[in-house]
């Protein structure tokens, strides 16, 4: 499924159904199979199904602690997809706290489905797209959904409020006051 020089997912995977992933994996599954879940025990290079497969398969992690948790969502993000999406299902504020604080992601998501949480509009307030901002995290212009006004040319006509001489007035005033 994973293209391993590349450790992205292999083209004739990406947008297939779970049904057709698994034949082309050797795997039978039952008719009418929507979603394929892998277990896993680590993230990076040595564990390829950690990494965005474009396609209705998901790993699943199991961590016993929040700190564990936390550690395994920064990892993921570290690996393939700084600054893109992180997803918490919590009733607790002080851990929807800590993972807005800690977590390199523009679209922090709470009680909201991931996949299409993301893209905005169905589920919460974020603008609708398809292109998705990582932000500086992820060395992108912008860390918003991609909207018609990012394809604007918006031009500032800008006038001065106060005169440059003024400013330097005003400092030299604080200056001799001290």
């Amino acid at each position: 499924m994973i293209d391993p020089q590349r450790h992205t997912v292999r083209g004739p995977v990406a947008g297939q159904s779970a049904e057709k992933i698994a034949e082309l994996a050797g795997i039978k599954v039952p008719a009418g199979t929507k979603l394929l879940i892998g277990k896993l025990d680590g993230i990076g290079t040595n564990f390829p199904f950690s990494g965005e497969k474009l396609s209705p398969t998901l790993s699943m992690y199991v961590a016993n602690t929040t700190d564990a948790a936390m550690n395994m969502c920064l990892g993921l993000l570290n690996y393939g997809g700084l600054g893109h999406t992180a997803v918490l299902h919590t009733q607790d504020n002080n851990i929807v706290d800590r993972f807005g604080h800690e977590m390199p992601a523009c679209r922090i998501l709470i009680n909201t489905p991931g996949s299409l949480g993301g893209i905005g509009g169905l589920f919460n307030g974020l603008t609708p797209s398809l292109t998705l901002g990582t932000g500086t995290y992820g060395k992108n212009s912008i860390s918003h959904n991609l909207s018609t006004g990012d394809l604007l040319n918006i031009k500032y006509v800008s006038r001065p409020t106060r005169h440059p001489i003024e400013f330097i007035n005003e400092l030299r005033a604080l200056v001799q006051a001290r």
